[in-house]
This record gives C-alpha cells, structure tokens and sequence, in this order.
C-alpha cells in the first residue's frame, strides 16, 4: 500500500510539474566587441502541455555612451518546448552587452 501511496504522490508532483511556470535570464557580456544582433534558442526545463503565455523585459544594458541608447528584444519562436529571443541594436548604437529576463507560465 505504502509503494502504491508513493508512486501517486510521484506522479502528482510530475504532473504538477509541466503545469507551473518556468523562469529564466539570458546575460551577454562581450567588451570590447558588439556581437549584436544575437538569437538564442532556450529549451523549457519542462516542456508544457500547449504554447505558453510568455513575457520578457530587459534587465542590463552596456552601451558606449557617445552614441544613442537604441535596443531591441524580439520574441522570434515559442513552442510548448522552447522559445527563440533575438537581441538587437538599432541604427548606430554600439551595445557590448544585454541581459534578459523571462517567464513563461501555462495558458489559462
């Protein structure tokens, strides 16, 4: 009984496991150089049963300060498995770096 009481309990917490959100930060640092733009491809740690709500917000900026403050982050994919953000500057921006955070979390 106790055997068949912990496999339940397992399966519980699996389950309640591909249904909660998923967090994260993309960071790049790369002083002297401007490697922008930048995708990069992030695989959920757990992948969800259907397309995840999604947000992201930048967190750092490094920016040689003679020039204007122009970035962008685009959303590029998002699957129930994985999710492609694109880092970018616009016109004459010289960015060294970006740090980004995100959550995706289940559909209601």
């Amino acid at each position: 009984m106790k055997l068949l009481q912990l496999f339940l309990t397992m399966l519980v917490i699996a389950l309640a496991d591909s249904n909660r959100c998923q967090f994260g930060e993309l960071l790049y640092k790369g002083y002297p150089f401007t490697p922008f733009p930048l995708k990069r491809t992030i695989v959920f740690e757990t992948p969800f049963e259907e397309k995840p709500a999604f947000m992201y917000a930048i967190k750092m900026l490094d920016l040689n300060y003679a020039e204007n403050t122009r970035a962008a982050v685009e959303l590029k994919n998002l699957t129930n498995q994985e999710f492609t953000l694109e880092m970018k500057t616009v016109h004459d921006t010289q960015m060294y770096g970006m740090g980004v955070t995100w959550m995706a979390c289940p559909s209601v």
